[in-house]
């Protein structure tokens, strides 16, 4: 039998929140969890193990993903891949299998052009919690309706002018790829030691009262090594957040995790590689990768 979400969080010991400028970062972890071999996409690109193309007839809402390596590939929901016909986003998180190649579900991040190259150049960032729910609830829908994986577009191209707008970056295509390569001075300056996470296998991140996000993962390593993309992310909310007001207190995040652990999932076929599990109330919404009875990595977010 699968472990359940309930029993996963129930496990996880809060600690001493860590501050980053304007977002508080309350690691989780429990001292133990699962180990497996796994690459994750930028080490992926850096090796030089993985492709990414257009399909023959290229599509907005696919690509192709060529596993090259000899260990599964884990794919985060919400990474941006540029390059190609058009920057686009996974729509959901995955694992696919070594020496495999597979369609993966994408919307476009880059409502401005449709012409290039059939290749993807890499992969720079995740996207922020705020457009990462706008898709998740879609896709939620969309599995509901139709068995895809297949986003909410004109939500997530609205989104991305609008952060543009707010952030004050110009792009000449409404690429979210701008705006993160343009800001990525600014996000760095969030990122952490990687001592200060060391055992946490997951984290809830909030600025001021307000919860962004949780993230969780039921290796360590793998969350260790996803975590400074996932920050990216978390830092292009936070930088509409000049200032905050004080934490979240610890009774509403207790609240937020026994929301969360309250949810049943509703259950569908991985892209490659276990069970895609979805979540949501009218107050959250969330989704998780089942691999071998155990949730590999989960996110939620409020809404």
């Amino acid at each position: 039998m699968p472990v359940t979400l309930s029993e996963s969080l129930a496990k996880l010991k809060m600690d001493d929140p860590l501050f980053v400028r304007n977002l508080t970062i309350y690691p989780l972890s429990n001292g133990g969890g699962s180990s497996r071999k796994v690459v994750t996409l930028a080490e992926a690109m850096d090796a030089g193990t993985v492709d990414i193309s257009e399909l023959e007839a290229p599509a907005v809402e696919e690509i192709i993903l060529d596993n090259q390596a000899d260990e599964p590939l884990f794919l985060l929901d919400g990474e941006e891949i540029f390059g190609a016909q058009q920057a686009r986003v996974t729509t959901t998180a995955a694992l696919i299998d070594a020496r495999t190649s597979v369609p993966v579900p994408v919307a476009c991040i880059e409502e401005g052009r449709w012409g290039g190259s059939s290749s993807f150049e890499g992969s720079f960032t995740s996207t922020h919690p705020r457009l990462r729910s706008i898709i998740c609830r879609g896709v939620n829908s969309s599995l509901k309706s139709k068995q895809s994986f297949r986003a909410p577009q004109r939500l997530i191209w609205d989104e991305v002018t609008r952060k543009l707008t707010s952030l004050k970056v110009s792009s000449a295509t409404s690429s979210f790829h701008d705006l993160a390569t343009t800001l990525a001075d600014e996000t760095a300056r969030y990122a952490l030691d990687a001592e200060e996470l060391a055992g946490a296998q997951g984290m809830i991140v909030a600025a001021g009262k307000d919860i962004l996000g949780l993230e969780y993962a039921s290796d360590a390593d793998l969350f260790k090594r996803l975590t400074p993309r996932l920050l990216q992310g978390y830092a292009l909310d936070a930088l509409e957040r000049r200032s905050v007001g004080n934490p979240a207190s610890r009774r509403e995040l207790d609240r937020f995790l026994d929301r969360i652990s309250s949810l049943e999932p509703s259950r569908y076929p991985g892209v490659s590689l276990g069970q895609d599990w979805r979540f949501e109330d009218r107050r959250l919404v969330g989704r998780a990768l089942v691999t071998d009875d155990v949730i590999l990595q989960a996110s939620f977010f409020p809404c």
